[in-house]
């Protein structure tokens, strides 16, 4: 069973450790064309007279190609502008386009400097990517340690994908000792944002764990969710 759950855990580990895309409301996504053709012009105009919020909408809209044609490089010229005056959820976009090569030359350590910006005002998606890239030396150098430390912040405003990564950690080994409770109590956590990856692989570790650890690690996720009240939300 332990050369099983290895081999499956491995396997696990290597789909854990990818960088998150968050989820942004697409402003226009019900609006009719003609609605849609007047409002844009009147964000171009916002947008070019230095209105941040409408910068990064223009950033949205060219990078989905909702009704407008998409475009990549256009997109990424509106995120770049709302970045620079400190706009979090553009300063992630960028990084993901930076990190994918979408409408820049793939730059993963631009990608990273454009994450840890958004991390600092600590936009979660971000910070958990900054784990990802820490845990596979992608635009810095490999630290298990400090990809940990990325996946905590993330994982304690609630983002499952951290929580997930940390119950990963805890099984393999990576950065600490193998913890099957702490695993345990991580994707429970992330399973219950209905995370099905953590679902399924709590499951599989409860075949190696006995009923005190089980118990233990209930108790633990008791005790973490009574510490973070809005959690799930």
């Amino acid at each position: 069973m332990k050369v099983v759950l290895k081999s499956f855990l491995a396997i696990t580990f290597l789909a854990a450790s990818t960088v998150a895309q968050a989820t942004m409301q697409d402003p226009f996504v019900a609006h009719s064309s003609i609605q849609f053709n007047i409002e844009l012009e009147q964000i171009k105009q916002l947008a070019t007279n230095g209105d941040v919020e409408q910068q990064f909408n223009l950033g949205l809209i060219y990078q989905r190609g909702h009704v407008v044609t998409q475009n990549y490089k256009t997109a990424a010229m509106w995120y770049r502008m709302a970045s620079e005056y400190g706009h979090e959820e553009a300063q992630y976009n960028l990084g993901m386009m930076y990190y994918s090569g979408q409408g820049v030359v793939q730059d993963f350590n631009e990608a990273v400097n454009l994450f840890r910006l958004a991390a600092e005002h600590g936009f979660s998606p971000a910070q958990y990517n900054i784990g990802v890239m820490y845990m596979n030396g992608e635009g810095v150098v490999q630290d298990y340690h400090q990809a940990m430390s990325w996946f905590l912040k993330a994982a304690a405003q609630g983002f499952p994908d951290a929580q997930n990564s940390l119950g990963v950690m805890y099984c393999t080994g990576k950065g600490i000792q193998v913890d099957l409770v702490q695993a345990h109590m991580w994707f429970s956590l992330a399973a219950m944002s209905d995370y099905g990856k953590a679902k399924s692989t709590k499951a599989f570790i409860e075949a190696n764990m006995d009923q005190v650890q089980i118990e233990e690690a209930q108790i633990l996720a008791q005790e973490w969710i009574a510490n973070h009240p809005n959690f799930p939300e």
